[in-house]
């Protein structure tokens, strides 16, 4: 009897943060990342959270201009959706992050921005955000999209949309979602890079 192999199951949390962090190495001194931050007893937690240590200096790449000190990440597998519910939830953690933070300041909401990182295009979240809340949206750069007047600055970026000269390696998993290969030589650039303190 012939066994069937059970499915090598993606990781693509870890898929995400990984491209981020390669898209982003020219900025690493400026950022610190936070994997899985807990916010509270109950085991809530943020899939991302990124600190730019320099508030006031604007990072030039599409998926990173609107970062502000604080910046959460909620992230969806290339088989999940966006949903209203996800998006409420993070922006949850948003105000518990603001209530349990411990840092030498107080922090303003302004002073957070939230990501919402997709492979599919939210199309029932968007709806929902501008017939039911009035919420407008900008689509200021290929795959990146603004939700405007939000309590917090908001972003939702779809991986598939976004333009390879920008975010290429975030750009290359949205084109490679079943290919193992790819999503492990990921894994090795960032082991690579880390090695030789680009990370």
């Amino acid at each position: 009897i012939l066994m069937s192999k059970k499915p090598h199951k993606t990781n693509w949390h870890e898929a995400i943060y990984c491209a981020l962090q390669i898209d982003l190495r020219d900025y690493s001194h400026l950022l610190e990342y936070k994997k899985e931050y807990t916010l509270s007893a109950n085991n809530n937690r943020m899939d991302l959270l990124v600190i730019k240590k320099k508030s006031d200096f604007k990072i030039p790449k599409h998926i990173a201009s609107i970062f502000r000190t604080h910046n959460i990440f909620e992230n969806k597998g290339a088989h999940a959706s966006l949903t209203p519910s996800a998006y409420y939830k993070t922006n949850g953690h948003a105000g518990y992050y603001i209530n349990l933070y411990k840092g030498s300041t107080l922090i303003d909401r302004r002073d957070i921005t939230l990501t919402f990182l997709t492979f599919r295009h939210p199309r029932k979240l968007f709806i929902h955000l501008t017939k039911e809340c009035y919420k407008t949206i900008d689509n200021p750069f290929p795959g990146v999209y603004y939700i405007l007047n939000e309590m917090y600055a908001t972003q939702v970026l779809v991986i598939n949309e976004l333009s390879p000269e920008d975010s290429l390696f975030l750009h290359c998993l949205a084109e490679n979602t079943n290919d193992l290969k790819l999503n492990s030589y990921i894994h090795r650039k960032v082991e690579k890079l880390g090695k030789e303190g680009k990370l």
